[in-house]
């Protein structure tokens, strides 16, 4: 996410580019134990291996404007105000606040934003599964279907502002954000580097 007041969004393509020079002083970040940074490091380690993931951690701290954020919702106010010109979000926390879900406040924050996809894009994903000993197997299967039906999936965008499993559901505020290219790596893949990646992260500065 970018305050194109202070950044243009133009020369933000890649999550590498976090780690430039350039944006000495301009980048906020959430902590560490942000669950959603924990998956995109992961998903930086299957990429690009754990050397070249650890020099971008290292280029994104030295790149801090503040402190590190407890949410994207504190982050993206920050960015908003100006403290800093970019930083790393989860697209629906912000689409939350233009819909004016948190407030008249924020709805007006965010709207001093911009939201840009790096190609290609880490997806992080909310799923459902059915639990081996679940009484009510058959509705619960209903459910599941449903929920990823053209149907569901259009109440689903609307409720929460997230991608549903194709297109945006008829939400406006997703058809403004556009669409984006997925990295390709899959659940397990991120799951099996998710400890790596907390280490890697608490070896090069990142609170």
């Amino acid at each position: 996410m970018i305050n194109p007041k202070i950044i243009n969004p133009n020369t933000i393509k890649s999550y590498a580019d976090l780690a430039s020079p350039k944006l000495k002083g301009k980048v906020c970040l959430r902590d560490r134990s942000n669950v959603y940074n924990q998956s995109l490091v992961a998903d930086q380690i299957v990429l690009r291996g754990q050397k070249s993931t650890a020099a971008w951690i290292k280029g994104m701290i030295a790149n801090l404007a503040d402190e590190v954020y407890r949410g994207d919702i504190a982050l993206t106010r920050a960015i908003a105000e100006g403290y800093c010109g970019v930083g790393l979000v989860n697209s629906y926390y912000v689409a939350r606040m233009l819909a004016g879900d948190n407030g008249k406040n924020d709805q007006s924050l965010a709207k001093n934003v911009k939201v840009k996809y790096p190609s290609p894009s880490h997806v992080n994903i909310s799923g459902a599964g059915v639990v081996k000993y679940a009484k009510n197997k058959s509705e619960a299967i209903k459910l599941m279907e449903f929920l990823t039906s053209p149907t569901g999936a259009e109440g689903y965008a609307r409720g929460s502002h997230e991608y549903p499993l194709k297109g945006y559901g008829n939400n406006p505020i997703l058809k403004q954000f556009g669409g984006f290219r997925f990295d390709g790596v899959s659940a397990n893949a991120l799951g099996s580097q998710i400890q790596a990646a907390i280490r890697l992260m608490a070896a090069n500065g990142w609170d």
